[in-house]
């Protein structure tokens, strides 16, 4: 009797309609995170625009409005995106302390 040995490593054969099920099931995932991806961006880029602020402190905006109103990311931008407003928060919430777009800092390093 020949042992049989448990490599991991190599992918055990699948039943096609499971691979075709599981499949469809990763398909359906990265579409619903593309969706996402493109809301919270959509958000990034009208705090940026209506703040004068960085891409990294309008997400860090919308980081801290989520963590202050115990909901996702991704309401938080629906909201904003949906409603032009974000929502209130139980308390006041203070904008990131990066540099905005026309910090002497920034034009500085463009330059060099």
């Amino acid at each position: 009797m020949t042992p049989r040995f448990s490599d991991t490593s190599v992918p055990s054969e699948q039943d096609p309609d499971e691979a075709l099920r599981s499949a469809k099931d990763q398909i359906t995932q990265l579409q619903s995170a593309l969706r996402h991806a493109r809301l919270i961006g959509t958000a990034v880029g009208m705090l940026t625009e209506r703040y004068e602020i960085s891409p990294d402190a309008a997400f860090d905006l919308l980081a801290a409005v989520s963590q202050r109103t115990h909901r996702k990311v991704y309401d938080i931008a629906a909201q904003l995106v949906h409603s032009g407003e974000l929502p209130d928060t139980p308390q006041k919430i203070r904008m990131p302390r990066l540099k905005s777009r026309g910090s002497a800092t920034e034009q500085e390093l463009l330059h060099d």
